[in-house]
């Protein structure tokens, strides 16, 4: 899980570890090749570019822009300028929670569903000013109001900023089908852990397997088969290089018969064993 101690980076500012900013990061030692956030992470791009996925969904971040990583993801940076210069926002589930911003509030259905949010000039001074408040902010931890000054500044923000984000152009309308597999997909990000059926995804989705079938071949040009096994490599993945547990335990956790499945599972979609590649991977 993301969490502060996941990560290298030597500028860090915090309010009791419930707003956290990580300032002139390098992204190859700041993150582990597949995380997964514990918390919302928001990344913000001053110069250069950043490449990667999140929830197997390329990111294709070119500053000035912002990324709003949402708790429970799992994330693979694969390429990063070498000018690259950028801050990490991290605020913990109490946090937010104190932020009382409604779930149906534009900005936030803006941050669900675009993963990389371009900012012009202006949009991008107020979010670096907003992080500039919160630093400075840090300097005095025996602030009799700290945590509610900065509850109120983070609110001011959200609704300060939003006005940029609302000049933004209406999204663009998503076909029935396209529709349909973006419930496919989250459908299969929350439950591949146990589900590997078509037939379960389909019954969700109250639709017969062969047309989902067709939908997902039709508006990605993959198998609705091939995505299911994505995922359950993503989390495998994920878990192999970002956690402690052993590859018996993650089998269990992926609800495999046994260890020598889920090597074999394994190995046939990546060419190494669990062991290999949590050894090549630096575990």
């Amino acid at each position: 899980m993301l969490g502060l101690g996941d990560m290298d980076i030597e500028q860090v500012f915090r309010l009791d570890d419930e707003l956290i900013i990580a300032d002139h990061f390098d992204v190859k030692r700041a993150f582990p090749p597949y995380f997964r956030t514990a918390m919302p992470v928001c990344i913000i791009l001053k110069k250069g570019y950043l490449r990667g996925r999140c929830n197997l969904m390329d990111i294709d971040a070119v500053a000035p822009c912002m990324s709003i990583l949402l708790p429970n993801q799992i994330l693979e940076f694969t390429e990063s300028s070498d000018d690259l210069e950028g801050m990490v926002v991290m605020m913990s589930a109490r946090f937010t929670e104190r932020l009382s911003i409604k779930v149906d509030f534009d900005l936030m259905q803006t941050f669900q569903s675009q993963r990389v949010i371009p900012l012009n000039e202006e949009a991008l001074a107020t979010m670096l000013q907003f992080c500039e408040m919160v630093k400075r902010l840090s300097q005095f931890p025996d602030h009799p109001f700290l945590m509610e000054t900065a509850v109120n500044l983070t609110r001011a923000f959200f609704f300060g900023a939003g006005y940029f984000f609302h000049q933004r152009p209406e999204a663009v309308t998503h076909s029935r089908g396209e529709q349909l597999v973006d419930r496919f997909l989250k459908s299969v990000q929350m439950n591949c852990r146990k589900e590997r059926q078509l037939d379960f995804y389909a019954q969700e989705l109250c639709i017969s397997s062969k047309y989902l079938a067709a939908t997902v071949k039709a508006v990605t040009g993959k198998t609705a088969g091939d995505w299911i096994e994505d995922y359950v490599m993503l989390e495998a993945k994920a878990m192999l290089t970002n956690t402690d547990m052993t590859i018996s335990q993650i089998s269990d956790h992926l609800h495999f018969p046994d260890t020598s499945t889920f090597g074999k599972y394994f190995r046939r979609h990546t060419g190494l064993s669990p062991k290999e590649f949590k050894k090549q991977s630096g575990q």
